[in-house]
């Protein structure tokens, strides 16, 4: 990917990312370093929250746990579930949706999930490793 894709100096970062999925395709509720994403082709909705001052859980793979909310297997597993019931999503938590040629940023420690809106979503990005 280096030899056809070099960030802007400011969003240089060591994880260099691209992303293709289609119509209701998503990554539940998780969180890491700073990262951000540029959509190429294609809408995704986004939640965000930010990090709590408890510290998380871990699961049975020993990544952290969404501690605002109880999710059900059906929320964290499909994040599009939110979509079609808006009370689901945790107090607090922000939304937007991301259009082709938007970037998103997400400071450090971050919560978010994703749902892709369109048949095909191409993305390019990074994250601090």
């Amino acid at each position: 990917m280096a030899e056809v894709y070099a960030p802007p100096a400011p969003l240089k970062t060591p994880l260099r990312i691209f992303a293709m999925d289609g119509l209701a395709a998503g990554h539940g509720m998780h969180r890491h370093k700073e990262a951000w994403l540029v959509s190429l082709i294609g809408r995704k909705v986004w939640w965000a929250a930010p990090p709590s001052a408890e510290p998380a859980e871990s699961n049975s793979e020993g990544r952290p746990v969404f501690p605002y909310k109880a999710m059900d297997r059906e929320e964290g597993g499909w994040p599009c579930a939110w979509l079609l019931d808006e009370a689901r999503a945790p107090p607090g938590t922000r939304r937007c949706v991301q259009q082709s040629g938007e970037m998103v940023v997400l400071p450090s420690g971050w919560w978010h999930m994703t749902c892709s809106l369109d048949e095909l979503n191409l993305a390019v990005g990074g994250q601090e490793a």
